[in-house]
């Protein structure tokens, strides 16, 4: 999502798809060749996505609207997702 520059409605967007996906499978899902909840956590994919994230709370060229902060807060509570960098940095922005 940064590699063309940060774009804060594109990350929203596939947090609130990705939660989406998952709320529809329900709470314990058959899981063939997909992603189960814990490998998802463990993911380099989504450790691209905090990356991404800490790009744009830590950047000072990027604007991070504080509407699309908390969207995105929300999202990833409600993924379960846990990352102390993140959090942690979210604080120190706010």
């Amino acid at each position: 999502m940064t590699s063309n520059g940060f774009n804060e409605e594109l990350l929203v967007a596939f947090l609130e798809n990705l939660n989406g996906v998952i709320q529809a499978r329900g709470n314990k899902p058959r899981v063939y060749t997909d992603y189960t909840i814990g490998e998802m956590d463990q993911s380099w994919r989504m450790e691209k996505v905090a990356e991404d994230i800490k790009f744009g709370l830590t950047n000072d060229f990027v604007f991070f609207s504080p509407h699309n902060m908390g969207r995105s807060s929300r999202e990833l509570g409600e993924l379960g997702y846990k990352n102390t960098e993140i959090i942690s940095t979210w604080l120190n922005t706010l």
